[in-house]
């Protein structure tokens, strides 16, 4: 029996795995490791009735290791919340378009529903490095960053009260860009720097629909406003640095190049976790802050271990080690195999599953 086996887009179903990235028109429309999820599945046969995809077969035994760990329920139930507090946000950021205004209670609506989840925390960090759609990006970026930002004020051992003023901050981190023309959002083209700086507005955009907001707490605000900002003075708006940057704004500024990194945007594909990682750790010690970055890579690498990655040889293994030195080379475990990829210069991950 075949460890992949190819289909005809008639044939998808809620489930199946994809095992080589669908390209379609010069595009990858789906990577190697998607989970096809029922509406998924809808869509793809609605647009692209006549395309042929390439599937890992279920009941092939090598594969059991795959689906096991895909086809959980907690897993479809995290991801079920994490859409509904998405569209709760794209309420948010329509009333904000509309009247520059917006609701605070379903902002404390999707923040009690990221701190509910929190709880599994695997299985969250799994739910957002996971696939989505594009055109989806920035409402669910929001409630990821919210997210992320909640779990390394946890690690930080902030109080009740500071998480949840940073989940909100962070949650409203992007909403200033509900006044920047999509057109420039998802420009898949290089920007001119007029819209750059245009883009560049969207933390004091932010700043400014927020702070309309009665008796809302000055830390949620700096949040939004400095999120942008850089130890070295770098950043934007104000070039502030190292210790004139508030604390949500440097915890919130990992999150948001974490999850950003990790995602499908329309002008760039995702990178793998392990990769953003290693590139957050190079910029701790000059772009970002040393303690709170180390923290936060420290924690989250936790959750990987035990985590199915694709090599570039095609070849599915579970990592079983990372050295903090060398975070991209884990060791992988392969049908009984453990591989140190650091002595290995041929191999390398490509994707976590």
């Amino acid at each position: 029996m075949n460890i992949v086996q190819e289909i005809s887009s008639r044939e998808l179903q809620n489930g199946m795995i994809i095992a080589k990235d669908l390209v379609v028109n010069n595009s990858v429309l789906l990577t190697k490791g998607t989970e096809i999820s029922e509406n998924l599945a809808e869509k793809i046969k609605l647009n692209f009735p006549l395309i042929r995809l390439v599937i890992y077969t279920e009941t092939n035994p090598s594969n059991s290791i795959l689906f096991e760990s895909r086809n959980s329920v907690k897993t479809v139930k995290i991801e079920e919340s994490f859409n509904r507090m998405s569209s709760v946000a794209e309420n948010i950021f329509y009333s904000i378009r509309e009247s520059d205004k917006f609701n605070m209670s379903e902002v404390r609506e999707i923040c009690d529903g990221v701190m509910d989840e929190l709880s599994e925390t695997g299985l969250v960090i799994k739910n957002i490095i996971g696939e989505r759609e594009e055109n989806l990006y920035l409402t669910r970026h929001c409630v990821n960053v919210a997210a992320i930002s909640s779990l390394i004020g946890k690690w930080l051992d902030l109080s009740k009260k500071e998480i949840v003023f940073l989940t909100y901050s962070a949650l409203l981190h992007d909403i200033g860009k509900a006044k920047i023309s999509p057109k420039i959002l998802n420009k898949k083209t290089k920007l001119s720097n007029e819209e750059i700086n245009h883009c560049h507005s969207h933390s004091a955009l932010g700043y400014e629909i927020a702070k309309k907001i009665p008796y809302i707490d000055q830390s949620i605000l700096f949040g939004i406003l400095f999120h942008h900002e850089r130890e070295d003075g770098s950043g934007y708006p104000l070039k502030v640095k190292g210790s004139q940057i508030p604390k949500f704004a440097k915890i919130i500024a990992i999150a948001d190049i974490f999850d950003a990194m990790t995602s499908n945007r329309v002008y760039k594909n995702k990178e793998c976790a392990l990769v953003v990682l290693e590139e957050i750790k190079a910029e701790i010690f000059g772009k970002l802050d040393p303690t709170i970055g180390t923290i936060f890579i420290n924690n989250i690498l936790n959750y990987y271990i035990g985590e199915l990655v694709v090599l570039n040889d095609g070849r599915i293994g579970k990592i079983v080690k990372i050295d903090l030195n060398s975070i991209t080379k884990p060791w992988i475990s392969i049908n009984a195999e453990v591989i140190n990829l650091m002595s290995n210069s041929t191999l390398k991950i490509v994707d976590i599953l």
